[in-house]
């Protein structure tokens, strides 16, 4: 019933997923192959928008940090309105996206409108492409996870998100808990969206440090053995997002009686 919808390679591939996930069968999937100059490339802008608005414009509702609107030069926050891309009208019947088709690093020109002021002026920004958004977005979301954490427990507890289970991840996660999350009584490991790897048994090992020595020379603490490990309690986040050995590294967490 699917197929009469379906136009191209992305949605079909998505539809064989959902196929072969109904096997519940280990690492199979279907995906599309890469694009082609003849294809469209949708372009971003760093910025959310407020779905609510139904009139003319897109009325912003945040700015990303680090996106292409997020410079010392650009007066754009929220609230503003983008009125028009490259001299064409964002009308409440077009789909704006078609106007940043094809235009990831090109200079783009933007009308805008500040309702609380009443101020139209026009910028012109380089839109990046939907990984370097993609990457944004994370990194937001990295950001608020740890807030609502700092802010719920009163600062007692730590937050580190596992984005793969891989050297490079490892070694955000060594410095992210034996940095920042040094002084917390506690640390919550969120592996949700974590896509697999081969690092179950190195995380686990980090994690389950025992303390069997501190430093005091003449009555002053000047550290505890182990160094390099947690030895504090912890507990691991996880969801049915979990993918390859970021499924099996939660089972091993439990098995071996880490937390919970």
């Amino acid at each position: 019933r699917f197929i009469p919808h379906i136009n191209n390679n992305h949605d079909f591939s998505e539809m064989l997923s959902e196929m072969l996930g109904e096997l519940n069968a280990s690492h199979t999937g279907a995906f599309a192959r890469g694009s082609d100059d003849k294809d469209d490339r949708t372009a971003c802008l760093g910025l959310f928008y407020d779905e609510t608005h139904d009139k003319s414009g897109l009325l912003i509702k945040e700015v990303m940090d680090k996106g292409p609107f997020d410079k010392n030069k650009s007066k754009v926050t929220a609230g503003v309105i983008i009125e028009k891309i490259d001299g064409i009208e964002i009308s409440p019947d077009i789909n704006f996206y078609k106007l940043l088709n094809r235009k990831v690093d090109q200079n783009t020109l933007f009308a805008l409108h500040d309702p609380a002021t009443g101020k139209r002026w026009e910028e012109t920004i380089k839109p990046i492409s939907q990984g370097s958004e993609n990457e944004l977005r994370y990194q937001r979301w990295v950001k608020n996870c740890r807030a609502m954490v700092e802010k719920l427990s009163g600062g007692k507890v730590g937050y580190v998100h596992v984005r793969g289970m891989n050297d490079r991840s490892y070694r955000t996660v060594y410095e992210d808990v034996l940095g920042k999350n040094h002084g917390k009584d506690a640390l919550i490991v969120d592996t949700r969206f974590n896509g697999g790897g081969w690092l179950h048994d190195d995380l686990a090992t980090f994690l389950s440090g025992k303390q069997y020595m501190t430093f005091m020379p003449r009555g002053q603490k000047l550290g505890n053995e182990p160094q390099f490990k947690w030895t504090k309690p912890s507990m691991v986040v996880m969801s049915e997002s979990n993918y390859s050995d970021a499924h099996m590294f939660p089972y091993t967490y439990r098995a071996l009686g880490i937390g919970k």
